[in-house]
């Protein structure tokens, strides 16, 4: 009985050993919903972000794999999963910005994120992304030299007339970075920028951020321009990434003038016959661009060259011909404020006197008929000689020939006498066409002669 009691017991510890290792291995009961190192946790919880700064959260806690999501994808995107327990992402610099910031605080765009795990717990983590890269941070004006009535400290404008200081916060992820190199270039206005420094000045000037991340440099903007927005363009050198800045010029009071160089062109012609002609060029001072040029006459056109600019350019070009009335007229110039100018333009014939050409030889009647024994006459007018057309006083000289002995011709002065030989008679054989040709030397002009084929 012992024996038997003895081999009982053991049986039944086998079979709780085997029922132990197989509820084990089925993992019975809620051994599959318990989590796995604690609550499910995205971090950090809270924080700051900037716009294209790569930021990474950690995911603590929870079973994996996660499932992820933002309230703002545009600004922060997210992996829709991950099985790891970190992830990275690259945020957007925002363009809308959450309401009710203080005036002088980072432009941020509030973002959840969100994880999920296998389980269905939800841990969210809220992110500040901020605008990246002097982006809402203006630029304060201080002015050092403006003339008397032009001042702008006060309404943080910069003046016409002088040198106005701009300073800008050279802000990176949040932070002044002092010694940082940028470039600034002029895109609008009729300024130049100066490097305190170095004493560089131009449309274009690199600038060097101080110890505290201040960007100083001074815009010298020239007198008598009326009041215009100035634009400059800031880029970090090291980054190449840039940003646009606005502020508004303040202009002197402006007496309504422009002041056009040259303000006068006289066009003469190359003699008495003839009316100036051709083409030049004036600049327009004073005033705000852009300018516009309109010609009182339409022989005299005008050109826009550079219209946009102080000083603006134009081109005028004077077409005339060689009678009547020489063109004469004004051009009007006008600003951007309705201010104006004046360009006067004459044209005028010249001085020495004109080579009138001769009139082209000609005989009138260039035909005639004759019979036997008889003459005609016909007058010779035109053609040249020497001295006509050049001052002379001489008469042209006429010759003539002819193509058959039996008529013939004669020339005194502005008469040509043509005759038939004889004898005379009605003449046998019919009529025939002789040609008899005219010249003064420089042209010849033919005569038709009819007469008889032989006279008696």
């Amino acid at each position: 009985m012992k024996l038997h009691s003895l081999r009982n017991t053991w049986a039944a510890l086998v079979l709780a050993s085997i029922s132990a290792i197989l509820l084990a291995s089925c993992g019975g009961g809620g051994a599959s919903q318990t989590t796995t190192g604690g609550a499910l946790q995205v971090l950090p919880a809270t924080g700051s972000a900037y716009g294209g700064v790569p930021f990474t959260f950690q995911i603590v806690g929870g079973r994996p794999p996660y499932t992820l999501s933002s309230s703002e994808p545009g600004v922060m995107a997210v992996p829709s999963s991950t099985s790891g327990n970190s992830f990275t992402v690259l945020p957007a610099n925002p363009g809308v910005i959450d309401q009710g910031l203080p005036p002088d605080a980072l432009p941020v765009r509030t973002v959840n994120v969100s994880a999920r795990d296998s389980n269905g717990a939800i841990n969210t983590a809220v992110i500040k992304v901020g605008q990246n890269f002097l982006t809402g941070y203006g630029v304060v004006v201080t002015n050092t030299s403006c003339p008397a009535g032009t001042s702008g400290t006060t309404a943080g404008l910069v003046c016409a007339g002088g040198d106005s200081v701009l300073q800008m916060a050279a802000v990176f992820n949040g932070n002044l970075y002092g010694g940082r190199e940028f470039r600034l270039d002029v895109l609008q206005g009729n300024f130049v920028l100066v490097n305190p420094a170095t004493g560089t000045s131009g449309t274009s000037i690199g600038v060097t951020s101080d110890h505290a991340g201040i960007i100083t440099l001074i815009a010298r903007v020239a007198a008598n321009i009326q009041t215009q927005v100035g634009v400059i363009k800031v880029t970090d050198v090291a980054s190449g990434t840039s940003t646009i800045e606005t502020f508004t010029i303040k202009g002197n009071a402006s007496n309504g003038i422009l002041t056009p160089l040259p303000d006068t062109f006289s066009f003469v012609g190359p003699d008495t016959a003839t009316c100036g002609s051709g083409s030049g060029e004036f600049l327009v001072f004073d005033g705000q661009p852009p300018y516009t040029a309109i010609s009182s006459s339409p022989n005299i056109a005008v050109t826009y060259i550079d219209p946009n600019h102080t000083p603006g350019i134009f081109g005028i070009t004077v077409s005339a011909s060689g009678s009547g009335t020489c063109p004469s007229g004004t051009i009007v110039v006008t600003d951007a404020t309705n201010s104006r100018g004046t360009v006067t333009v004459t044209s005028t014939k010249g001085t020495v006197a004109a080579v009138v050409p001769p009139a082209p030889l000609q005989v009138q009647p260039n035909a005639i008929t004759l019979g036997c024994a008889q003459s005609g006459s016909v007058t010779v007018i035109g053609g040249s000689s020497p001295g006509t057309g050049s001052g002379g006083s001489s008469a042209p000289t006429y010759s003539v020939s002819s193509s058959n002995s039996n008529v013939t011709g004669a020339v005194n002065g502005n008469t040509l006498t043509i005759t038939r030989a004889g004898p005379a008679g009605p003449g046998t054989g019919g009529t025939t066409t002789y040609t008899l040709n005219v010249t003064d030397g420089s042209s010849i002009v033919p005569v038709s002669v009819t007469a008889p084929v032989t006279c008696p």
